[in-house]
């Protein structure tokens, strides 16, 4: 399975820090994706993690009949589509208590002209990212591909994140610098106590150093096994990283946290 997009990469190289995932003996993951595309995400993710369930979201019932005449997605008990919109399927699922290990939202608004082509408007405010994030599991990780060719755009878009999770972790410059993946988890992914000290969290965090460190092991370990497979090499490591700007930002350590977990957030 080949993946055409460095920003695509990017979201793979992410789900292999998940803690469900970066270990010996992946667990069972259950992962939402809200926009299909030609489906190559979900069928990479299908193929390549056999431990995740994929449950993705499509508005347009024509691009999930593409996705799997001409780009070979396979509909079965580890990845189902749901021809629906993004926005309303995710207040449904908080609604019924349906909770996942990482969400990934990665739908454009159709329109080019706009200054944000992806994912529209409505998927990155305030109301909405706080549905998503009361969907994680604890220790959950939500991914966002964010396109715009005014960065101070992408830089908004991730003051909002932050001030819902608490933390980002950014990759920039992919794509020929239109698009910008965010990652944010739950506190509870780095171990924290609910009652924790704001003035000494840092002091319980990985450095910055010891998370790219991190990063670059899961991405190697995983190079090997796709090699072993004879499928594509998903990132050539280190050359890889120093081509992308990767940023950390930690609000919380200066006493802007969030504390506890997705399901201990009221209603």
């Amino acid at each position: 399975m080949f993946l055409p997009s460095d920003y695509q990469k990017c979201i793979i190289a992410a789900l292999l820090n998940h803690k469900k995932l970066a270990c010996e003996k992946p667990a069972d993951v259950r992962i939402l994706l809200i926009g299909l595309g030609g489906g190559v995400l979900a069928s990479f993710i299908h193929e390549n993690f056999p431990t995740a369930r994929v449950e993705a979201v499509e508005l347009d019932p024509a691009i999930v009949g593409i996705a799997i005449k001409y780009f070979g997605l396979k509909i079965d008990e580890r990845c189902a589509v749901h021809v629906a919109d993004g926005l309303q399927y995710a207040r449904d699922a908080l609604s019924a208590g349906e909770r996942f290990d990482i969400i990934i939202v990665d739908c454009d608004t159709k329109n080019p002209t706009l200054p944000l082509r992806c994912p529209p408007e409505e998927f990155v405010k305030e109301r909405f990212l706080q549905i998503l994030f009361r969907l994680l599991n604890p220790a959950g990780m939500c991914l966002i591909n964010i396109v715009t060719r005014k960065g101070t755009i992408a830089h908004e878009i991730e003051s909002e994140i932050v001030s819902v999770f608490g933390n980002t972790i950014s990759t920039v410059g992919l794509d020929d610098e239109l698009n910008v993946v965010t990652a944010a988890v739950c506190s509870s992914y780095f171990d924290l106590p609910e009652d924790v000290n704001p003035d000494t969290i840092q002091q319980t965090m990985h450095p910055k150093d010891d998370l790219r460190n991190q990063l670059l092991t899961n991405l190697r370990n995983f190079n090997r096994m796709m090699d072993e497979k004879g499928g594509e090499i998903l990132l050539d490591g280190p050359s890889w990283w120093s081509r992308v700007h990767v940023t950390y930002s930690y609000p919380f350590a200066s006493g802007n946290i969030r504390l506890g977990t997705p399901d201990s957030k009221s209603d």
